[in-house]
C-alpha cells in the first residue's frame, strides 16, 4: 500500500512568497518571507451611500468591543 504524501508544513515558503533581507545590527544579514501589510491590500472604496452617524455609531460600537475584550482579557489575568 502507498502511503499518501504528508500535506506540505505551513511555515515552509510556497512558489509564489517573496522574500526579503534583512539587516541586524550585528552585521547579519538574512533573508525572511515577506509578511502583508496593510497598506499592501487594497482598500474598500468610500461608500458615498455612507450616513456619517451610523459610521461614527459603528466606529463606538467597535471600540466599545475592543475595550470589553480587553477588559475581560485583563481580569482573566488578575484572577
Amino acid at each position: 500500500m502507498d502511503p499518501s504524501p504528508a500535506p506540505p508544513a505551513p511555515w515552509l515558503p510556497k512558489d509564489g512568497d517573496k522574500w526579503e533581507l534583512r539587516h541586524d545590527d550585528d552585521g547579519f544579514t538574512y533573508k525572511i518571507l515577506k509578511r502583508l501589510r496593510l497598506s499592501d491590500t487594497p482598500a474598500p472604496p468610500p461608500s458615498s451611500t455612507a450616513d456619517p452617524e451610523a459610521r461614527e455609531k459603528n466606529r463606538r460600537e467597535c471600540k466599545r468591543n475592543t475595550l470589553l475584550k480587553l477588559r475581560k482579557r485583563y481580569q482573566e489575568e488578575i484572577r
